[in-house]
């Protein structure tokens, strides 16, 4: 296998997470969530490092579909990076973490339109596009309930 596949199933798979049977998705977004909790960045990061893992992500994707199939489970970095553009400009508490984290997980698995869509885009594109539109109705779910709450 070339090199330049084996790092797009290392950075597709988040670093195996995507091995990991039954749950990789809800593992990728675990990791998302653990490696934030231990390590809180700026708000404004989240949305800097998203948008890398995004447009690492779509290559990458890319690459690993060619061989496991149209957005195979053990590519994870789709929801690595929807979980982290959940957080993104959203207040860093245990509880924001936890329902950005179920919040993002429910509509990632639901897909709501145009959610539900998005996957019929090309290769990596649509991999990553419906995680992140999945992050985005989440986070706008979170403030709705930060404002209610509040």
């Amino acid at each position: 296998m070339k090199l330049v596949n084996i790092t797009s199933y290392i950075f597709a798979t988040g670093f195996g997470c995507g091995y990991i049977p039954k749950i990789p998705g809800s593992v990728g977004s675990l990791v998302a969530v653990l490696v934030y909790w231990f390590y809180p960045v700026e708000t404004f990061s989240l949305l800097t490092v998203s948008i890398f893992l995004f447009f690492i992500g779509v290559p990458t994707a890319t690459i690993v579909e060619r061989f496991e199939g149209k957005d195979s489970g053990k590519i994870v970095i789709d929801e690595i990076t929807g979980q982290v553009l959940t957080f993104a400009f959203i207040p860093f508490s245990g509880i924001n973490i936890i329902l950005g984290f179920i919040l993002f997980r429910f509509f990632d698995i639901l897909k709501p339109y145009p959610i539900n869509i998005s996957q019929k885009l090309p290769n990596g594109w649509g991999v990553m596009i419906d995680d992140v539109l999945a992050a985005i109705y989440a986070n706008i779910a979170l403030r709705l309930i930060l404002l209610i709450i509040n």
